[in-house]
């Protein structure tokens, strides 16, 4: 868990400052904003397969090097910490740049105060993850259920 928490608040803290000080090299930051976002939905993509991928590793250097169970814990967070740092930095970078976006728009009717634009982000978060949590999921679940009875039925 700790691994897991430490890289999301240190990617994020990191993501805010590494975009803050290159904002002022940002042409179109509408443009910055979807490439962050299309990153964060295609690191999310590659995590689930990056971890699938280093599970035989943990077994391979365990039985190569014989690490303490400290080291070996070690090991296991700087992996996990790496896997999941670059995502979260692409996300603490999304809210400078949208700042800063709706900051550098003259009409006063369509500007957005930094703290509504975080509650609009935090709200957005919310529903995505109800999304992906109740209904994606109850999809694909009841998919893989509908397929299992299908093929106990042809058997029997």
């Amino acid at each position: 868990m700790s691994p897991v928490l430490g890289a999301y608040m240190g990617g994020l803290a990191l993501g805010s400052w590494w975009i803050g000080t290159r904002l002022h090299r940002i042409g179109d930051r509408r443009r910055a904003y979807a490439l962050l976002e299309i990153g964060i939905g295609v690191s999310a993509l590659l995590v689930p397969v990056l971890l699938h991928l280093t599970e035989p590793m943990y077994a391979a250097v365990w039985r190569r090097f014989r690490f303490s169970f400290a080291a070996f814990t070690g090991l296991r967070f700087a992996i996990a910490f790496g896997l999941l740092v670059g995502p979260t930095v692409l996300m603490g970078a999304t809210l400078p740049v949208l700042a800063d976006y709706f900051a550098g728009l003259t009409d006063a009717g369509r500007r957005l105060a930094p703290h509504w634009l975080y509650t609009a982000n935090l709200g957005s978060t919310v529903v995505g993850v109800a999304v992906a949590g109740f209904v994606v999921r109850s999809s694909v679940c009841e998919a893989r259920s509908s397929s299992a009875r299908r093929s106990t039925w042809r058997r029997g």
